[in-house]
């Protein structure tokens, strides 16, 4: 059968028309554009195509797919800064599914993909890594099937959640200034100071431009009025620090002459000798090792843990906190940052506490007050959880919710 593509609202699109003759496919593709564009075909200047995929071609290979993938998905759809680490991951899939027939892909492939991996990276590459790879592979496969490249998408099997949740590491109001006194560079202070005040991601740090600054209102938009937004969110985020801003504007001027002697305006706060910063991984790790923080797992997105924990000990509402970070719920802070929250398990320690204090004056022998307080206590819970409707549930405990989560197969 010979079918109709066309791209609309970002989106492949594709109708059958219900022949395989091809006289009969290219009147039913004038009739569609007609209809559908109120023109004749000779008028559009990039026409539709009609394409043959009603059976899958099993030998195009997954380099094909990636090739696709890369020349039109990835600069149509996404952020600068994403497709950057996007075809980071396209190398290292290339790298050993390349010649492998796309549709012939299964579980076991996948399994000796991430064996592949681990080898070559010495056993240290992490899971978010891998998940990071395969899911752009599975996007790669998706965009390759919704363009008629291939019939079939192979579903790749995906990494189980880790039970296991890793406190975010954060600095010290002393940890940091002795940070930022080791940046000897104007850039990576510049970038320290920023991550610190903004919360932002390194990458959005580094993008960041100077229309992107209001310094009247004391405003910095994280998203770009032309950036295209992604799921990771930027927020638009208030500083007020006379110094902070003082600090921009210096650096806003220096760079403004400077750029005038190159004949360009002022465009990046983080420059280079007048070019913007790709990656600054490499001189924050010196200046961590130069303010003694070495072999404290302190990177670039420690300012970010930072900026949350700080807000968080404050007690500033999750919710606020979370606007910052550019996160639509509050569940992510809640979960990483909750526990540094100054009520967090106020009500419960301080009940403890109190009955811990009546336990300290119990005599040898014989009931005392906290042995009444805590049958008072277990009655009017008991009394609490029968009314609704757990009865065997006793003493101060409130009801336990049970939810539903859905779970993934595992490699």
């Amino acid at each position: 059968m010979w079918e109709i593509t066309w791209r609309e609202d970002g989106h492949s699109r594709r109708k059958s028309t219900s022949t395989k003759d091809f006289k009969e496919a290219k009147a039913a593709l004038d009739a569609f554009v007609r209809k559908k564009f109120g023109v004749e075909v000779e008028q559009i200047s990039e026409a539709p195509v009609f394409q043959r995929p009603a059976v899958a071609d099993v030998s195009v290979s997954v380099d094909q797919v990636l090739d696709l993938y890369l020349e039109r998905y990835v600069p149509e759809e996404q952020a600068l800064s994403t497709q950057e680490t996007t075809k980071y991951n396209v190398k290292a899939i290339r790298g050993f599914f390349g010649k492998f027939h796309a549709e012939s892909l299964d579980k076991e492939h996948c399994k000796a993909y991430v064996t592949h991996r681990k080898l070559q990276r010495g056993g240290t590459i992490s899971r978010f890594t891998l998940d990071r790879e395969l899911a752009v592979f599975q996007g790669a496969l998706n965009f390759a099937q919704d363009e008629g490249l291939i019939l079939h998408a192979p579903v790749l099997p995906a990494f189980p959640k880790s039970k296991k949740r890793k406190k975010p590491n954060y600095l010290t109001a002393a940890e940091y200034h002795s940070l930022l006194e080791s940046c000897h560079q104007r850039h990576l202070r510049t970038f320290v100071m920023l991550g610190a005040a903004t919360g932002a991601r390194p990458q959005a740090l580094l993008e960041l431009s100077w229309r992107q600054l209001d310094f009247a209102r004391e405003t910095i938009y994280l998203l770009d009025k032309d950036e295209i937004e992604t799921g990771k969110g930027k927020a638009t985020v208030k500083v007020l620090d006379q110094h902070f801003w003082a600090e921009l504007r210096t650096l806003y001027e220096e760079q403004k002459e400077s750029a005038h002697d190159l004949g360009r305006g002022a465009q990046y706060l983080i420059e280079y000798r007048g070019r913007p910063v790709k990656c600054i991984k490499k001189a924050f790790a010196t200046a961590v090792d130069r303010a003694g923080l070495s072999g404290r797992d302190i990177t670039p997105k420690t300012l970010r843990h930072t900026h949350a924990s700080w807000l968080v000990q404050a007690g500033v509402s999750l919710y606020e906190v979370s606007e910052r970070l550019g996160h639509e719920g509050i569940r992510m802070v809640e979960q990483h940052y909750g526990h540094l929250h100054p009520d967090y398990q106020a009500k419960s320690a301080n009940v403890i506490k109190g009955l811990m204090n009546l336990a300290a004056k119990r005599p040898q022998n014989g009931p005392t007050a906290v042995d009444d307080a805590s049958e008072s206590a277990g009655k009017e819970g008991a009394e609490k959880t029968k009314s609704q409707g757990f009865p065997w549930l006793l003493g101060m405990v409130e009801p336990i919710r049970i939810e539903l989560t859905t779970s993934t197969m595992p490699l």
